[in-house]
């Protein structure tokens, strides 16, 4: 080894791996060359290190360890294993080769491509180095020249990579995002592609939500006019009683309804969203106006400017409010800063609430104690029965009212309310379809002249499908309404068959 090592290793040392880095820099530009040739260098200077580990048992390698222990110092500086000889030599040279080559590479690569086209690019050169290194280097050294690689293709260049790399998020092309996430994620503390990722996604999710819920959804709802009602009635409270989550999202739902069933189907939803934000902008201007003239002493309060055409609040014309509130409760209490009694009779006069729906009310607030009545017998002031309340009763309001909490539910009538609100609501819904299903029918009977009944109704259903299903018994009845209004007429013997009357 010491002759070796004297008289073939260090003189031919440099020389030879000047000629193996040429070699190996010739066949990185595509020039072909005889890989066989850098081999049998390599196995020239370290002894075909990998044949002897290979037929070296372990007694033998620790022997050999041993002798080389008890050696003097300078003999130990001819270093064995050669291995080490061998990486101060030719692989940092190697390594050092491979750095400059991707680096210069990598830069003109990325300038005149796509980002695409680079992360091919890279997928392929890291590839063709770690088969060149299988080759020409020992085992222990792959790692070191994966590493370099992936530091000169990608982390240098990881800024210009993030500026370009979102056309691959947007266009949604997988194999590319793939790569990029290959190399990516093996730089510590880069989250920037990550959290993008990320936030498209939701983005994603969301939009396609709102598409299923407006394309799938409501177009399997039959009955849109019915929806419509209800729908105008919820979000009317929503605004109202201010329990929305979101008004933007109000705005995008009633948008998205209009992009489903046109303007007309939205024009009192959009002109409510309108009114909202009308009203904010005056609260909002009166509140700066405050600040501007020093008016430090004003109390919270919230307005709301409606229209009355397009919002479903309607009061009565017959009741008589003593202040425009919102709650039948409310108008009684109110109707008590007047005086603090009154009969059922009085209250029902003053306010022109309907007699039944007077009595629950109050029937509520006497048992919340809120109102006391003298003329129930004791135990009818115990266990209070709408049918106990006479006309001539009178109502006084308990001044020792006390309440355990800060709070008390009074809106237990309003249920009852509602319901009836409901039914009201229903029955406007058929008043209306019977309407639209008549002007249906005498559209189509206009253009066809004469059609029996059976066609009538199909040609009345497929007309109307889009706003709701009409029923055909209902359509039977609105045949019969426009034939005593002389709109239709039966043609003479023949059975079911009618005609349009000019």
């Amino acid at each position: 080894l010491i002759l070796w090592d004297n008289i073939l290793f260090k003189p031919l040392n440099k020389r030879l791996t000047c000629i193996c880095l040429d070699l190996i820099k010739r066949e990185r530009n595509n020039e072909l060359i005889d890989s066989q040739l850098i081999g049998d260098m390599q196995n020239y200077r370290y002894l075909q290190r990998s044949s002897i580990d290979e037929l070296m048992t372990d007694s033998q390698e620790i022997e050999i360890n041993n002798t080389f222990k008890l050696m003097n110092d300078s003999m130990t500086n001819i270093q064995v294993p050669i291995l080490n000889t061998h990486q101060k030599t030719f692989e940092q040279g190697y390594l050092s080769d491979t750095e400059t080559f991707c680096r210069s590479e990598s830069i003109d690569y990325l300038k005149d491509n796509h980002i695409a086209d680079y992360l091919k690019k890279v997928d392929s050169r890291l590839k063709e180095e770690i088969h060149r290194g299988q080759l020409y280097l020992h085992k222990s050294t792959l790692p070191d020249l994966i590493a370099i690689c992936e530091n000169v293709l990608i982390k240098e260049h990881l800024d210009d990579i993030y500026d370009r790399w979102k056309p691959l998020l947007s266009n949604e092309n997988h194999e590319d995002l793939i790569r990029l996430f290959k190399y990516v994620g093996r730089i510590s503390n880069e989250n920037r592609f990550t959290s993008e990722t990320e936030n498209y996604i939701c983005q994603q999710g969301l939009e396609s939500i709102q598409k299923i819920s407006k394309q799938i959804v409501f177009s399997y709802i039959e009955d849109k006019d019915i929806f419509e009602k209800f729908y105008w009635k919820m979000l009317a409270q929503r605004f109202v009683h201010q329990a929305s989550v979101n008004d933007e999202h109000e705005v995008l739902m009633v948008q998205k309804l209009k992009e489903a069933s046109g303007s007309t189907y939205t024009v009192k939803l959009e002109q409510m969203c309108k009114d909202i934000h009308t009203s904010k902008t005056l609260l909002d201007e009166f509140r700066n106006w405050c600040k501007i003239n020093t008016i430090d002493k004003t109390f919270d309060f919230s307005i709301m400017v409606l229209t009355t055409s397009v919002w479903p609040f309607s009061v009565p014309s017959t009741i008589k409010i003593p202040i425009q509130v919102s709650t039948y409760q409310m108008i009684i209490l109110l109707l008590f800063n007047e005086s603090p009694e009154y009969t059922v009779e009085q209250i029902q006069d003053e306010t022109q609430i309907e007699l039944d729906l007077l009595i629950k009310i109050l029937c509520l607030l006497l048992k919340e104690k809120i109102f006391i009545c003298t003329d129930l017998s004791i135990e009818g002031q115990n266990k209070i029965e709408e049918e106990n309340i006479k006309i001539n009763f009178v109502i006084k309001l308990n001044f020792d009212y006390k309440s355990a909490t800060i709070r008390r539910n009074l809106n237990l009538p309003i249920k009852s309310l509602e319901q009836k609100e409901t039914e009201e609501t229903n029955r406007t819904i058929d008043k209306d379809r019977a309407l639209i299903i008549q002007a249906a029918i005498v559209r189509i009977m206009k253009i066809k002249q004469t059609l029996n009944h059976q066609s009538l109704i199909a040609e009345v259903m497929e007309h109307l499908s889009l706003q709701f299903k009409p029923q055909p018994p209902t359509i039977k009845k609105c045949v019969d309404i426009l034939i005593e209004k002389e709109y239709l007429g039966r043609v003479p013997n023949e059975k079911g068959v009618y005609s349009y009357l000019p």
